[in-house]
């Protein structure tokens, strides 16, 4: 299925931009792209055997090795070979592009189609895959033609020696729709591996977190509100040791004669998708599962959501679109333990409470009085924290951190979700 960036995901201590080295215990920071300009990011605090590990080029080996076996933009890679082929023939692979191509099987089997990777051919008729070209409306004969040479009942994979075969020789695969989930998996078993308990790994929007940061709390991000004209955070989620993947229609669509279409692409109809949602976040144990499954809830529907989630053991938030009132969203039960939404408490107004709040001005005033003096006395300016204005952009440097980016509780930015 055709992925694209469809979330906003913030790490709240995971800048655009990753910086050097920093010592063992702080937060160390990585970035690249892979898949052509898909951005990884990777945070990890390092320990023990794992300070000497060459993180950067470790994760980009594994990621560019990936992207040679499944990528549809290189002629030589494995799935470019497959494609260009007519043969019914049993076609070699490797572990990796089996594994990939055996769960797209599974997850395409057990949600009736919902994800299915042949679709590529649909996708490109409607000019929404690879070198999208000016948007036209295909005829409904073209349609039905091009569906004949989908379906993944029309593909078959074995693992022993991995292997993927055509049922019909006009077939086609893009796993663009679970590659990145993979992706991440793979740099996270890469990680463990060479010693690292606490990590953050985002591969084009997909998330896996493990332990926790170096003051002990959670792994955050955020997850998008579907808006088409501006970006903006509709919750913050806490995975907590899990996996994270999110879909929407909201960046790639088109609209012609004041019809909008999606760029999720039916199988079953090879058309677009018309219903509602327009966001679906999947939390799963693994990240190439949680990817396929925010594809299939994506095609599938918004009275498909529970279903799947029970199928799979996911959690799941889809947001849908409702009219002119705004947004509906559909949750699993259990998706409420990574919101990490805070509630103000409400205090009740008694008379004891309000002799508290008196003393409690009275000792305010008394503070400030107290550090006015000091600094006409002084002549030097208060200085605050490293919160508050000093980390506004524009608004000059925080000057109890001397200026300094590592000094100071680091900043939120966006990372793109595809």
């Amino acid at each position: 299925m055709l992925r694209i960036p469809a979330a906003l995901l913030i790490c709240f201590l995971l800048p655009g931009i990753f910086f050097g080295q920093v010592k063992n215990g702080q937060i160390e920071k990585f970035a690249g792209t892979t898949m052509g300009t898909v951005q990884w990011n990777v945070s990890v605090v390092r320990s023990g055997k794992s300070a000497a590990v060459d993180i950067q080029s470790g994760v980009q080996q594994v990621l560019d090795t990936l992207n040679s076996n499944m990528s549809t933009w290189i002629p030589e890679s494995e799935v470019s070979r497959f494609n260009n082929s007519a043969s019914t023939d049993w076609f070699s692979v490797s572990t990796h592009t089996a594994k990939v191509v055996a769960r797209s099987q599974e997850v395409s089997e057990m949600t009736g189609g919902a994800f299915d990777i042949t679709v590529k051919p649909l996708v490109e008729l409607w000019n929404f895959g690879a070198g999208r070209g000016e948007f036209e409306l295909p005829s409904d004969d073209l349609v039905k033609e091009i569906l004949e040479q989908t379906g993944y009942e029309k593909l078959e994979c074995r693992m022993d020696p991995p292997a993927i075969r055509k049922i019909q020789p006009a077939v086609q695969i893009d796993l663009s729709g679970v590659a990145k989930g993979f992706a991440v998996d793979l740099v996270e078993q890469w990680i463990v591996t060479h010693g690292i308990s606490n990590w953050f790994v985002e591969v084009g929007g997909e998330i896996s977190v493990g332990g926790k940061k170096p003051d002990g709390s959670d792994w955050r991000v955020g997850i998008e509100k579907p808006l088409d004209d501006r970006r903006t955070v509709e919750h913050v989620v806490s995975l907590d040791d899990r996996c994270m993947a999110t879909s929407g229609d909201y960046r790639n669509f088109a609209i012609v004669n004041g019809r909008r279409y999606s760029h999720t692409i039916s199988p079953e109809t090879g058309q677009p998708v018309e219903h509602a949602l327009a966001s679906v976040s999947v939390v799963a144990d693994d990240c190439m599962t949680a990817d396929a499954l925010a594809t299939a809830i994506t095609v599938a529907g918004p009275d498909k959501v529970e279903e799947i989630a029970r199928q799979f053991g996911v959690e799941v938030l889809a947001i849908e679109r409702n009219d002119d009132r705004g947004f509906r969203e559909i949750r699993t039960p259990g998706f409420a333990v990574f919101l990490k939404t805070v509630v103000p408490k409400t205090i009740p107004v008694t008379r004891s409470s309000i002799g508290v709040m008196l003393t409690t001005l009275v000792l305010v005033g008394l503070a400030i009085l107290g550090l006015a003096l000091g600094a006409i006395f002084a002549n030097k300016p208060l200085k605050g924290s490293c919160g508050g204005t000093g980390n506004i952009p524009g608004a000059g440097d925080c000057q109890m951190c001397k200026g300094t980016e590592n000094a100071c509780p680091e900043k939120p930015s966006v990372s793109q979700q595809s």
